[in-house]
């Protein structure tokens, strides 16, 4: 019997934009934008693995038969071998002297590409995207590939170390572009092969590549890994403003990981950069303890999860999982059904956020038939300033927005004693709140995560002039999520969650969604916020002498985040771009 399909809705607080970087083109039944694969191609070819033609890398030209036999005897580190053997192909419309044959002739005797038939292989004509992955996976030891199996093969074998190689395998009659090959090739380098060891080492043990090169290669990619709560901005809105919640989110993946087996749990746990969710539990309910203690800062933590007694399957959780969601995250258990639901889940949103966030679960989702619950996590904060800001001193001046427009809003304005960072492309301010080891941090200018210019911050007399402002903000983080890797909770097939529900032979668990919706509100006493993330499963002292004097004035688009400097946690990243009226 076919397993039929549930859903479990989760709630995480975090606010993301499922908006994909620039595009070179489009992909997949809803279009999906994907940029041209321009920097993991010049990686390739330093690899001696890919090449361009007298027209340069052409990454936006289909995939040949011939090309894709190349690409797949150079991935396999056999190139050499295969230009000093045998050219004859055997097929009458390749021509033994052309630089494809010896490519042909041995993907061909090695199984990695077949003929279309015993006498015509048809050089020129396109390849899927899956007819590619199958290649790949072939080089790696695999077996039993078809072209039914081989998108689920790919997943296991951890192929899709980013969403746009996922992409251009998931539809089964996609026509695989060079920059997709580029994509899977890229991804493929550090997947692992049937014996375990990687793509790349085998590279390297066949002298295609030094051990030096396959080095570089790491390291730039290491250097090149921003932590999760500062990849998400990636996603963003570019077109508004935006908060959100690594913290909340985190806590929400490990909720979830706690259900998980298998692969599913580890591609999760990566995202938590740790290999054991016992690690994490232990962090997060040391944590919690801690802020519970606070009394100069207000920063509560809430968790819960709740089952739908409707579900068909009738599935329970496991007290197993109950046991240890109440024991490291204080997370209580209900129950609901498809008439108190949304009254239920959204009061007890709107009571863990002190009313500033009133719902997270919709309608749509508890009509869904694969409704079956919904695991909550809840950060509310609100700090005063170390410093407050004298009303007296809050005035109207000009913002200017990301598209130019000139706004006048109110603006708060001290003159302090902080902690402060410049260089060429950025200026970053600490505002402590009375805790101190609480502080909001406002960054004008370009940085990718600006928490790596912490440590260089001095001490400086600031004059400073900020917004006064609300932002609220409602999004998904479902593409963000699996364009870092984390596919196969979302797989309605492959996905793993025997550690969360009661078994059903005829049911299997995914993950439906993961929403979150946010708050904050700043003014001249310090700050409120909250946050709310939903994941749906289916199926410094004043100095004796006086500093030099520096201006920051956050009359432009700036980015804050709120930071536990004692325990190195960002609670809230966000962007204010645009004026509003306060």
């Amino acid at each position: 019997m076919k397993k039929a399909r549930w859903a479990v809705f989760l709630s995480v607080i975090l606010a993301v934009s499922a908006v994909l970087p620039a595009a070179g083109y489009r992909i997949g039944d809803t279009q999906t934008e994907i940029p041209l694969a321009k920097q993991e191609a010049e990686v390739l070819a330093q690899l001696h693995l890919f090449y361009g033609t007298e027209d340069g890398m052409e990454l936006e030209r289909g995939v040949t038969r011939a090309e894709a036999a190349a690409l797949a005897v150079r991935m396999a580190g056999e190139e050499k071998t295969a230009l000093s053997g045998n050219k004859m192909t055997g097929f009458s419309d390749v021509e033994e002297t052309s630089w494809m044959a010896p490519h042909i002739a041995f993907g061909v005797e090695r199984g990695y590409i077949n003929g279309v038939s015993e006498t015509e292989f048809l050089p020129g004509r396109g390849v899927t995207g899956r007819e590619f992955a199958k290649m790949l996976l072939g080089i790696m030891g695999y077996r039993d590939l078809t072209l039914d199996n081989v998108y689920e093969k790919a997943i296991e074998a951890g192929l899709f170390s980013n969403e746009y190689a996922r992409l251009a395998v998931e539809a089964a009659d996609y026509q695989l572009l060079r920059s997709d090959a580029v994509y899977l090739c890229y991804a493929s380098l550090l997947a692992k092969t049937a014996s375990g060891a990687t793509v790349l080492d085998q590279l390297v043990e066949k002298q295609v590549c030094t051990q030096e090169d396959a080095d570089r290669l790491l390291a730039a990619k290491n250097e090149n890994t921003q932590p999760l709560s500062w990849k998400l901005r990636e996603w963003m809105p570019q077109d508004e403003n935006y908060m959100y919640s690594p913290l909340s989110l985190e806590m929400a993946l490990a909720l979830i990981a706690n259900g998980a087996e298998g692969k599913t749990q580890e591609e999760i746990l990566s995202l938590l950069s740790t290999s054991e969710i016992a690690q994490y539990n232990e962090y997060a309910k040391g944590l919690m303890a801690e802020y519970a203690q606070k009394d100069k800062v207000a920063i509560e933590i809430a968790n819960s999860i709740w089952l739908n007694t409707d579900h068909p399957s009738k599935m329970q959780f496991l007290d197993s999982y109950k046991a240890l969601v109440k024991e490291f995250y204080d997370g209580e258990a209900g129950e609901i059904n498809r008439q108190n639901a949304l009254s239920t889940v959204n009061g007890w949103v709107k009571e863990k956020t002190h009313g500033k966030i009133t719902d997270i679960l919709t309608e749509d989702l508890v009509d869904r038939e694969d409704f079956l619950a919904c695991l909550l996590n809840a950060v509310y904060f609100k700090a005063a300033w170390a410093k407050p800001f004298a009303a007296s001193q809050t005035k109207k001046d000009i913002f200017t927005d990301k598209n130019g427009k000139q706004s006048e809003i109110s603006f708060l304005n001290q003159t302090l004693q902080a902690l402060y960072y410049a260089d060429d492309t950025m200026q970053m301010v600490r505002l402590p709140y009375e805790d101190y080891n609480f502080s909001m941090y406002l960054v004008l200018g370009e940085c990718e995560n600006p928490e790596k210019y912490l440590d260089f911050m001095e001490n400086k007399r600031v004059e400073l002039m900020m917004p006064k402002f609300k932002v609220e903000t409602a999004t998904s983080f479902d593409e963000a999520l699996k364009s870092m890797g984390m596919n196969l909770a979302y797989d309605s097939a492959l996905a793993e969650f025997g550690a969360m529900t009661t078994p059903n032979p005829d049911y299997n668990t995914y993950l439906m969604t993961v929403l979150q919706k946010t708050y904050i509100e700043v003014d001249e006493n310090g700050t409120e916020a909250a946050v709310i993330t939903m994941g749906g499963m289916g199926g410094a002292t004043s100095a004796i002498q006086q500093p030099e004097l520096v201006v920051f004035r956050a009359d432009q688009p700036f980015v804050f985040f709120i930071r536990d400097d004692k325990n190195d946690q960002v609670l809230f990243i966000g962007e204010y771009a645009f004026a509003q009226a306060n």
